[in-house]
């Protein structure tokens, strides 16, 4: 009996865990798109390359959040569960920029968020595959 206690136990503590990953990751992704409009625009050629920066950055992190978002039998680097969702957030973040005056949509930007994802998904594939695994 005290074993189906701890097991019960550790099911609600998992089940907490990724509820609050996934209430983490949707946080942090409405973030992403808000957080550019309350800094004032720098002028691009001051800004050019902390600004690539910037976008890879928070996508890399956002490619690790949404890995952990979901089960484990999900997470498959290349499962549409964990890619695809980065991928639409990275438009939707350079659409809704082209549509202010005081923000552009710069096709380098999404190629540095897409950077900062494919690296994300890279490294959590290494870890899985070679150092786990070992």
């Amino acid at each position: 009996m005290a074993g189906r206690g701890t097991e019960l136990n550790k099911n609600r503590f998992t089940h907490s865990r990724k509820k609050f990953i996934r209430i983490l990751t949707l946080l942090y992704a409405i973030f992403i798109l808000v957080f550019p409009y309350l800094s004032p625009p720098t002028p691009q050629e001051i800004s050019l390359p902390w600004d690539k920066l910037w976008h890879y950055s928070v996508y890399f992190l956002l490619a690790i959040l949404l890995y952990l978002s979901f089960p484990p039998e999900d997470r498959k680097i290349l499962n549409p569960n964990t890619l695809y969702p980065g991928i639409l957030w990275a438009i939707l973040d350079e659409s809704i920029q082209g549509i202010f005056p005081s923000r552009n949509m710069d096709i380098r930007d999404f190629l540095s968020d897409i950077g900062g994802l494919t690296t994300g998904f890279l490294i959590i594939y290494l870890i899985r595959h070679i150092i786990v695994r070992r």
